[in-house]
């Protein structure tokens, strides 16, 4: 690899993805911690020779492997169930705009974690509780939580 190949973000990711993968396979059903799973990834970091990671504390850049390195498969189940259910329900409305916001934010967790900070969290919550609670007008047949 050139010195340009490893310092794209694509090139980061790739390495940081590897290291998160060899962190969730020490510990895949109940993580280390909300705290535990960061201070763990800059562990591997440090171990691989990934100082630039390890320095700034970069956590992996994909809200799925974190949340496995943090709750493990027990966090990350209700998220994907949550996750599908709004989906299903998008389709079932045929709410377009609720749609395209699931497929943004399943999409979009690949390569940012985006619920580990507070602006993250909040627009998430308050954009899925718009499009799930407050359906486009005409549709008298939306049910909670079908």
């Amino acid at each position: 690899e050139s010195q340009d190949e490893k310092q794209n973000g694509l090139g980061v990711r790739a390495k940081i993805w590897q290291h998160a993968a060899e962190v969730v396979a020490n510990k895949p059903v109940t993580g280390f911690g909300i705290r535990g799973g960061n201070e763990k990834l800059v562990e591997k970091y440090r171990e691989r020779g990934f100082l630039f990671a390890a320095q700034n504390g970069y956590n992996c850049h994909n809200l799925y492997l974190q949340i496995l390195i943090n709750t493990g498969i027990i966090g990350l189940l209700p998220i994907l169930i949550l996750s599908v259910c709004c989906a299903i329900t998008a389709a079932k409305r045929r709410s377009y705009l609720f749609m395209s916001f699931m497929v943004l934010f399943l999409g979009l967790s690949i390569t940012e974690s985006l619920l580990e900070v507070q602006k993250g969290i909040v627009f998430v919550v308050i954009f899925t509780c718009l499009l799930y609670y407050h359906p486009p007008e005409g549709d008298e047949k939306v049910r909670v939580l079908t």
